[in-house]
């Protein structure tokens, strides 16, 4: 992007002087500042000198092993150390379990492209073969690690990531879906080209409270890839403070910030983007703490709403959670129900619902616009002319109103493709204390009072 401050050149993104242009520019997103008058020499030598990143060193490392054009660390040498040491930006990792494909180099710079911006580790392999199956449907390169992806006998670490491991600290951790390497024969190589590019467009809505510049920094670069996966992203940012707010706003670009220093329902601030629904074809609302499951596998359903599964990085199943449903580790375990969860997520097969939840939803965009213009509403969101401060509510009614919009069309379909779930707490847990639970009961009952035609009986 080529942004230009207090001035008119063609083919440039106008940024008003008063604006902290300087904060726009991000290390995942080059951005070419041009002052007014500034003469375009000058720009070139600041372009080569100050933006043009670096040359990153890489190395491939085997453990115990002797793979031809790799580097040999010892049974009982410290890797993460000896990487260290090396003064490497990105280390591949092989232990001496490995099979590698026949192109594998070539495949490897393929696979590393293909990456998510702010991935720390990539895990290349699996061991687990319910994953491995799993991931043989999805259309994506890669999705978000979890503790059922067993294995660490192939891995990329780059140096942030290494500085973490180090300290034992967590890291930002996905899986490849391509089979460049593998531990168990039975197992296809496969390389997963360029994925199609969406031909259906999406606007995704969320909000989330930032009460300090560390939670701002920990989220901003997963907001990055979130704006990837979509064609309009309007993110509302909470403050509780003016103080706050004046940070946030010298640090962000492209988002709303508001000072609201009460508990606040997200459905009051997407009530504003009425408007825009009907112009996309799918309406993606999210919690800000849910990261993005393979969308273009999941949107190859034609059910009027769609959700994924979610998950912890625990591995375990969310106590907290009101409905378990939706829960991913329930999906992977025997733990069967009335249908083989496990074989349904294992094919990817969708599985109709009478309701999601509200925490990842994908909605039909002509829906979307034709229900939210219904229920979000003063009746629904004020009490006592206040705004209210439960999200409680909208879906209970979803499925059934989807139901009724077109009767042609599944309603509510759960793609079971996992989305992490963070879980940052942001919002006062629902069963956090008596009063919570009063006010949270207390907006169902009146979105089920104000709809009763589309009460879910679940």
């Amino acid at each position: 992007m080529i942004c230009c401050i207090d001035c008119d050149i063609p083919n440039t993104h106008y940024i008003r002087k008063n604006k902290k242009a300087w904060k726009r520019l991000d290390k995942n997103k080059l951005c070419f500042k041009i002052l007014n008058k500034v003469k375009f020499y000058y720009f070139c030598l600041f372009f080569i000198y100050f933006l043009w990143p670096p040359r990153q060193q890489s190395m491939i490392y085997c453990i115990d092993c002797d793979i031809p054009n790799t580097h040999y660390i010892g049974k009982n040498e410290n890797a993460w150390k000896r990487i260290l040491n090396d003064n490497i930006d990105i280390a591949v990792v092989l232990h001496n379990d490995v099979h590698l494909s026949p192109s594998f180099i070539q495949n490897l710079h393929f696979v590393l492209d293909s990456a998510p911006l702010n991935w720390e580790y990539l895990q290349l392999t699996t061991s687990n073969p319910l994953i491995q199956r799993h991931m043989e449907h999805i259309i994506e390169p890669w999705i978000s690690w979890m503790p059922e992806h067993t294995s660490t006998s192939a891995y990329v670490v780059n140096r942030k990531g290494l500085g973490k491991l180090l300290k034992s600290e967590s890291v930002i951790k996905y899986t490849s879906t391509n089979v460049i390497v593998k531990t168990q024969w039975e197992i296809e190589f496969s390389l997963k080209r360029e994925i199609p590019k969406m031909k259906k467009t999406i606007l995704m809505l969320s909000t989330t409270l930032i009460q300090s510049i560390v939670e701002l920094e920990r989220e901003r670069n997963f907001w990055l890839i979130d704006k990837e996966n979509v064609d309009v992203y309007k993110l509302v940012v909470v403050v509780k403070t003016q103080e706050m707010y004046d940070k946030v706003t010298g640090e962000m670009w492209d988002v709303e910030v508001v000072v609201n220093p009460d508990p606040f329902a997200k459905f009051t601030y997407y009530r504003r983007f009425l408007s825009e629904m009907e112009k996309f074809d799918y309406v993606l609302i999210k919690d800000s703490d849910q990261r993005m499951p393979p969308m273009h596998t999941m949107l190859e359903d034609d059910a009027v709403i769609i959700g994924p599964l979610r998950q912890r990085l625990d591995g375990e199943v969310d106590t907290r959670q009101w409905y378990k449903f939706q829960d991913g580790h329930l999906w992977k375990s025997d733990n069967k129900a009335n249908f083989d969860n496990k074989l349904y997520f294992e094919n990817i097969m969708p599985k109709e619902v009478p309701m999601l939840e509200q925490f990842f939803v994908v909605f039909d965009g002509a829906f979307a616009q034709w229900f939210f213009q219904q229920i979000l509403t003063d009746a629904a969101l004020l009490r006592d002319g206040k705004p209210v401060q439960s999200n409680w509510g909208p879906d209970i009614i979803w499925c059934q109103a989807a139901k009724e919009w077109n009767a042609s069309r599944k309603p509510c379909v759960i793609i079971p493709v996992i989305s992490q779930h963070d879980d940052t707490r942001q919002v006062v847990i629902w069963s956090s204390s008596e009063e919570r639970a009063k006010i949270n009961k207390q907006q169902g009952i009146r979105f089920m009072a104000l709809f009763p035609q589309w009460v879910n009986k679940v």
